[in-house]
């Protein structure tokens, strides 16, 4: 994903559903404050999953399944307190789940 996605600040919905992206998660994507929606399942991205995302504050939607991610799910996700649906399946995230998820109980 391009740097300059990170100047898109009134962006609210991402969907790059199945296309074959590379690389990490960019930390830009917290920047995008109003962001409500993101589906980036289906790709090829890798790497952990980046605590800046713990920022998107309005997300409710967040598709993450189907990529070659790692790591551990970040404490900071906990404030995504706006969140209704999560997907991470199909992925190769380890670890207990943080303790901070339960902020995310309605």
């Amino acid at each position: 994903l391009p740097d300059s996605l990170g100047c898109l600040s009134i962006l609210q919905q991402l969907d790059v559903y199945d296309n074959r992206i590379t690389g990490t998660i960019p930390r830009f994507l917290g920047n995008l404050s109003i962001m409500e929606y993101l589906d980036l399942n289906v790709n090829m991205l890798s790497g952990t999953l980046p605590e800046e995302i713990g920022g998107l504050s309005l997300l409710s939607i967040f598709h993450l399944d189907d990529n070659h991610l790692s790591g551990t799910i970040p404490e900071s996700w906990g404030n995504l307190t706006q969140l209704q649906y999560f997907y991470l399946n199909k992925n190769h995230v380890h670890g207990s789940i943080p303790n901070s998820i339960g902020n995310l109980i309605l």
